[in-house]
């Protein structure tokens, strides 16, 4: 895959391979679709932050849900859970998979809700998939939260290694000649924490914490040298490999982690 460097928005761009539905409907591994939606435990740092904002019970959304796995942790974990995807043969694999889960066919830019219908919402990577922005993905939060309900939202972001390498020259720019492929076949941004926080104060969103994850993957993704040395650290689901990457995560994350997890409240006004 490419990637080349906005300035103008202090973004990486990712393209050579478009993000699509049939992308995504092959993406999932649906070998063990029920293996995969059961996989989620409450040792995830999902749990930890859900239980936090939303009391048990509350009705909560998991907006581009892939194959349901947290939609099936959140029903377990207490909560009214929902989902939406808009890949079509995923959300199939899930309704044969777990049929007792509330999943459906739609566009997280204009979801099947009454306003005010949930109490929180998590984004697990999807606002940093659309070309165009996605200030109609969070026009659509504002509209199915009620008010002083949680939006959670995870995307990749400009870390501080990766800012850094960016102020060295290390990414090719953004080069017009490059428009088209790069439209034609976009996969995704490393986002600029500041201009996500922006985007959503505008719609009357407030952040109340953020914290930073996967710092092994976004270490060994940007330091090519590194690579051959946590490739397998990273890969591996042996016991031991998965502690030193814990330790190692915990260590790496602030500097260089690959996600940034927000979590927005709704205001009251």
């Amino acid at each position: 895959m490419n990637r080349v460097y906005d300035p103008t928005q202090k973004r990486l761009i990712y393209f050579g391979m478009k993000s699509t539905k049939d992308f995504w409907d092959t993406h999932w591994d649906q070998a063990d679709v029920k293996g995969q939606i059961t996989s989620v435990h409450k040792t995830s740092f999902v749990y930890r932050i859900t239980k936090a904002y939303l009391p048990s019970g509350g009705r909560v959304l998991d907006g581009g849900c892939g194959l349901g796995q947290f939609v099936y942790a959140f029903d377990r974990w207490g909560y009214d859970a929902y989902g939406v995807d808009y890949a079509p043969d995923t959300v199939q694999a899930v309704k044969r998979a777990a049929p007792h889960l509330s999943v459906v066919e739609a566009d997280v830019r204009a979801l099947p809700f009454e306003d005010n219908f949930f109490d929180g919402y998590w984004s697990f990577g999807v606002i940093e998939h659309f070309w165009d922005g996605y200030d109609d993905i969070v026009r659509e939060m504002k509209r199915v939260v009620r008010k002083g309900g949680y939006v959670f939202v995870t995307f990749p972001y400009m870390s501080p290694l990766r800012r850094f390498l960016a102020r060295r020259g290390v990414y090719a720019l953004r080069d017009s000649r490059q428009e088209k492929e790069m439209k034609d076949t976009f996969y995704q941004f490393a986002l600029d924490l500041n201009f996500v926080k922006q985007i959503f104060e505008q719609y009357g969103f407030v952040m109340k914490e953020c914290s930073f994850r996967d710092g092994v993957k976004g270490l060994k993704d940007e330091v090519g040298w590194i690579r051959p040395l946590l490739q397998p650290v990273y890969e591996s689901h042996r016991a031991v490999a998965r502690i030193v990457r814990y330790f190692l995560d915990i260590f790496l994350r602030r500097w260089s982690g690959h996600i940034a997890v927000c979590v927005f409240c709704l205001e009251q006004k």
